[in-house]
Parts: C-alpha cells; structure tokens; sequence
C-alpha cells in the first residue's frame, strides 16, 4: 500500500511540474495600457486562477494525509513546494509569481489533508447529515444555473471607446488581411483612436445590434490574431473579433469577467474554412441574448452557438483552440462531476432524492421558460453518467461499512 502512496505522489509531482512549469505564449501588455491600481490588485481572471491553484494542490495534500503526516508538516511542505514553484516560474517564458497562487495553494493544500482526515465523515455520514449534503448539492447546482444568464450577460463601462480594426498587440499574431468596414448596428467601429459617438456605439453595444464586418482575407494565421477590436479608456476589452486558423473567435467583457471568472470566448470552428487570400468576405454577427450567437459568413446559412448548462467549465478554464471534438466531451464531464454529489449523498433519505429530482426538473423547465439552453445531448448523458456514479459509489461505501460491521471492524464515523 505504501509502494501505490509513492508512485502516486510522483506521478503527481511530475503532473504538477508540466501543469505550472511548462513554457506560455508571453502575454506582454499592451504599451498604450495603463491600468488601474484595482486591476493591479485583481487582475483579469483572479477569482477563476485562485480557484484552480487550489484545487492543483489538493492532491499533495491528500497524499501527504495518506502518509500520516501532521498537519503542520503538511502545510509546510505544500508553501515549500508553492513557493518553490513561484521562484522557478519567474525564470520560465510567459509565467509570473504571484501572492494569490501562493495562498492558494496552501489553502489547497490543507483542505486536501483535511478531506483525508474526516474521510469516514465525509463519505458515511449519518443519514440527516447525508441528506443535508446532497440538499446543499442541488442547491449548489441550481443557483449555478440560475446564476448563468446572469454571468454571461455582457457590460459595458462608461467613457471614451476606441475601436480598432487589425491592431497591433504585442502578446497576439498580427492579421495580414484588411478590414473594409466594421459597425455595430449602424454605427461605425473607427479604424484607430476613439469613437466619435461613444453613447451611439454603446446603445448599440446594449441592444445587441448586429456586428458587420467586411474582410479581405490575409494568409491563414497559426495562433490569435484580432480583426476588430472596441477598449474603452481603462484598456477593458469590450469586443473583441479575431481569427484563429479558420476559426472565428468573438469575446465580449461580460460580468463573469468583472467578477474575477475567465472571460469565455465563443469561437466558430471553420468560419472561414471557404475562404480564400485576397477573396473578400463578408460576415454578420448577432447576438440573441447573453446565451446565444448566430452568425452569417459570406451569405451562408447561420451557425449558431449556444451556451448550455455543460459549458460554465469555460467560466474556470480557456477552452482549448483547433478541438472542437474535445468541448462536448468536457461538457458532459463536467456536469457530471456537479450531479455526482448530490446523488452520491442522497443514499437513503426520501429528501435528498426529492432535491436531486427538482435539480433535474429545473435543469429541463428553465429552457422552456427562456431562462436558460436546452442541455444537448451528450450534456444529458453526463447527467446520467453522474447520477449513476454517484448512486454506484454510495452503494459500494454502504456495503463496505455493513462487511467492515460484520467483520467486527468498527470504524468511527467523524
């Protein structure tokens, strides 16, 4: 048993090596940006990359628990580990130090050897304490799909906008094609510098007019590079449109953003997949509320995404670029993992099985009502998969503690 803890820790550590000590793409600001002492002190993403860096280092914690470790020598061990990591990360291209993943993952580390150490409590518990959980769970999953619409809903900031159509950053590729036109509704996204109706273009921005763009394409680009972008006078993304390969990306700064989430992109695979250098291209974006994009390339019929229920993993996690095959597979993984607990917990009481039930009742009504996108498919297999989970492992903890009694081995729930 000890020879598996081992290999288990080194595995780990050498996971955790590639996660945080492989190479990025240098994400150098812009030189015009001047950001404010907020931003400094909660940079885009905070909320979402604390979050990560917690969970990275459950695992160590877990593992060290495992070996009997004490909680003090535990916790020493992961802000050796972390900070290690953070003075390495200042000598690796496109990575930087920080406080907040420091913290991180120290909290992290603890509540994995704190998961260790009242594992009985946490996977026996008694039946009240069991359906309290799984209640806690569903609420949980319910108040995130409630909260989606919300999330997702773009804003934008008062002052000056600037627009710029195939600019210059110093962390993305630069487009080789021209832009001929760009507006949103009627008005006009200026080629360089300010807008000379911020209010026009922002009431236009609010009532989610129609994006126009016409293009004359360049030669294909190997990573992001924007084709029309909108800043206001804090260097905060409004829109942003860019092209990836073929791919068509479109961000918008959203209240997830503001919030400390990832700012999810949507991305057309193969919107451009027909077009040609030189050929001229004309493409229409709309916007049919926070949860939903169609858009129109060169009088072809609409592609439209939608923003189910499976994809609020984007709001923790980049999406990756060139899988498009791999984004349902992380959909249905992820809402599994949301189900799991509230069917793992709710065991033998009537009324965790009553709010596991009104979970899935609310996650198929609120599409009905326009409240939020059907689940597709293999998002309702996911479900599946989690509720089958979840009732498969309860059951085989249940008949471990009833072999355990029969045994005569007692083990004290905490």
């Amino acid at each position: 048993m000890r020879g598996r803890k081992t290999g288990l820790l080194a595995v780990y550590l050498v996971g955790l090596g590639f996660a945080v000590l492989s190479p990025l793409p240098s994400f150098r600001a812009d030189p015009a940006a001047s950001p404010t002492f907020v931003d400094w002190l909660l940079p885009l993403g905070w909320l979402a990359d604390l979050l990560r860096n917690l969970v990275l280092f459950v695992p160590l914690g877990s593992l060290l628990a495992a070996f009997g470790r004490s909680i003090r020598n535990i916790l020493s061990i992961g802000l050796a580990l972390a900070l290690t990591i953070e003075w390495v990360q200042l000598m690796i291209p496109g990575r930087t130090a920080s406080a907040l993943d420091l913290i991180a993952n120290t909290i992290g580390t603890a509540v994995g050897a704190l998961i260790v150490m009242h594992w009985n409590g946490l996977i026996r518990p008694s039946p009240r304490i069991a359906m309290r959980l799984s209640l806690i769970s569903c609420g949980a999953f319910v108040g995130l799909l409630m909260a989606l619409p919300w999330l997702m809903q773009p804003i934008f900031e008062e002052g000056t906008y600037f627009g710029g159509w195939t600019p210059e950053f110093g962390h993305l590729q630069i487009y080789r094609g021209r832009i001929l036109e760009a507006r949103i509704g009627e008005t006009r996204v200026p080629a360089f510098g300010p807008s000379s109706d911020t209010t026009q273009l922002k009431g236009e921005l609010e009532r989610d007019a129609a994006i126009f763009l016409r293009v004359v394409m360049g030669p294909p680009t190997t990573a992001l590079a924007p084709l029309v972008t909108i800043h206001d006078d804090q260097q905060h993304e409004i829109l942003f449109l860019g092209i990836e390969g073929a791919d068509l990306v479109v961000r918008r700064r959203l209240r997830a953003s503001v919030l400390g989430l990832e700012n999810p992109s949507w991305r057309f695979f193969g919107a451009f997949r027909q077009s040609k250098l030189g050929e001229r291209v004309d493409l229409e974006i709309v916007a049919k509320g926070p949860l939903q994009l169609d858009l129109v390339v060169a009088g072809e019929g609409p592609r439209i995404l939608r923003w189910s229920p499976g994809r609020t993993w984007a709001l923790l996690l980049q999406p990756p670029a060139g899988l498009p095959a791999v984004l349902p597979l992380m959909g249905s993984g992820w809402i599994a993992i949301l189900i799991f607990p509230a069917a793992f917990w709710a065991r033998r009481r009537a009324g965790g099985w009553i709010g596991l039930g009104a979970s899935l009742l609310t996650l198929a009504v609120l599409p009905e009502v326009g409240m939020l996108e059907a689940c597709p498919p293999h998002e309702w297999a996911g479900i599946l998969v989690g509720v089958g989970a979840g009732i498969y492992c309860s059951r085989r903890v249940g008949l471990a503690s009833k072999s355990r009694l029969e045994s005569g081995r007692i083990f004290p729930e905490s």
